[in-house]
């Protein structure tokens, strides 16, 4: 599988990351007294722009969305999770082989990091682009060159120190089989759920852009992006939200629609890599077109 590329040569794309080191929402603040005026509660940023109302209009596919996860959001408690993650490391060890422990390791590990300066994270990006033929992000391949240059100079590492975070969890033969696996079962589940395989997803994801990136763009406007090879989105419109809120001063909060390739989607929460109170799902090197909605601002 190749991810689209954007229709215009000359066309600049937006870099959006893979996403898992993004800050999500605040916690909820503790009820108010009954003795105090009860305050108005704060709108969301989907509550203040309109978004979830806007997107839900014209959002075809959100019934089959909410069918991959629908017997896990029944129980959201976190043992019933827990069992979920459980039966996805059982299927993809019984499936190649490869030790239960290091299985449940490599399925976990997305969740601690996609990318960031963590080597067993960084080699499973690098892994999935050699495994179905995506290319690896400059941001990425930078952050190999950070590790790789740490570990050549680093008289610690020589020592053994650190070097948790800067060797891959396995070989690349076993995590491309992994991958290779997950995706498998990941798209069979998609099929499952009623999507095309040849057809598209609507998914959302919430990034923060400096001012000068996104400075012009309107509600509605469609620009081309680029993601990392592998990425999160989400089927939840208030969760990808809550990526792009709390900016700091220079940035705009942005929320991404894609309809993304159904062939391009490497994982979900029922499958493998995947938050499940996020209802995210994992991509390959998405490219292509989005449409942007602004969440906030700081001057």
């Amino acid at each position: 599988f190749k991810p689209p590329k954007g229709t215009h040569s000359g066309e600049k794309h937006v870099s959006v990351g893979s996403g898992k080191s993004a800050a999500g929402a605040k916690k909820k603040a503790k009820p108010t007294p009954a003795t105090k005026p009860v305050a108005e509660k704060p709108k969301t940023a989907v509550d203040r722009y309109g978004v979830g109302l806007a997107l839900a209009e014209d959002d075809s596919q959100a019934e089959q969305t909410n069918l991959l996860a629908e017997d896990v959001m029944e129980e959201e408690d976190a043992g019933h999770r827990s069992r979920l993650k459980d039966g996805i490391a059982t299927t993809l060890s019984e499936e190649t082989g490869i030790p239960y422990d290091d299985v449940n390791k490599f399925v976990g590990q997305w969740a601690a990091s996609s990318n960031d300066d963590d080597m067993r994270s960084l080699a499973i990006q690098k892994d999935a682009a050699a495994e179905f033929d995506v290319p690896l992000s400059d941001f990425t391949k930078g952050k190999i060159a950070n590790v790789e240059s740490v570990i050549s100079s680093s008289s610690s590492y020589q020592a053994g120190i650190g070097r948790e975070t800067t060797e891959p969890l396995m070989p690349s033969g076993q995590q491309r089989e992994l991958l290779r696996s997950m995706y498998e079962n990941t798209q069979e589940a998609l099929i499952n759920a009623g999507f095309d395989k040849d057809g598209t997803i609507r998914l959302y994801r919430g990034v923060k852009l400096p001012t000068s990136v996104a400075g012009s763009w309107k509600k509605g406007d469609t620009i081309p992006i680029k993601s990392s090879t592998l990425s999160s989105w989400s089927s939840s419109v208030e969760t990808a939200a809550s990526f792009g809120s709390h900016t700091k001063v220079g940035q705009r909060g942005v929320l991404l629609q894609m309809d993304i390739p159904v062939k391009a989607i490497m994982g979900s929460a029922i499958s493998g890599f995947g938050c499940l109170t996020e209802q995210e799902f994992v991509a390959l090197g998405t490219g292509g077109q989005a449409r942007v909605f602004f969440l906030e601002e700081n001057e």
